[in-house]
């Protein structure tokens, strides 16, 4: 069981590897907030794998699976900075800018 003190959020962007700093920007909407982070790419890349066998056991427990046959969510994508592109995680091509 999940804590009390963990905040339901929606995946809302994530902005492509920096170069020079080697992070990946993820962002979360809250309620009307939206958190933005910053993680090391390595860090990021445990994330999703931990994630994906998280989500993977899940599935295979409960036989469920997305509702939406591309597996992202429903959301408006936007960047954390007003006008940025942002580019969803998904193997498509498109992505949308500003709020």
């Amino acid at each position: 069981m999940i804590p009390e003190s963990y905040r339901s959020a929606l995946w809302y962007a994530v902005l492509p590897v920096d170069d020079m700093t080697r992070q990946l920007g993820f962002a979360f909407r809250s309620g009307d907030t939206v958190i933005r982070l910053c993680l090391p790419v390595e860090n990021a890349a445990q994330f999703m794998a931990i994630a994906a066998e998280y989500i993977a056991d899940h599935l295979a427990r409960t036989n469920t699976h997305s509702d939406n046959s591309s597996g992202s969510p429903q959301v408006d994508v936007s960047s954390p900075l007003d006008g940025e592109k942002v580019c969803p995680p998904t193997r498509s091509s498109s992505a949308a800018a500003g709020e």
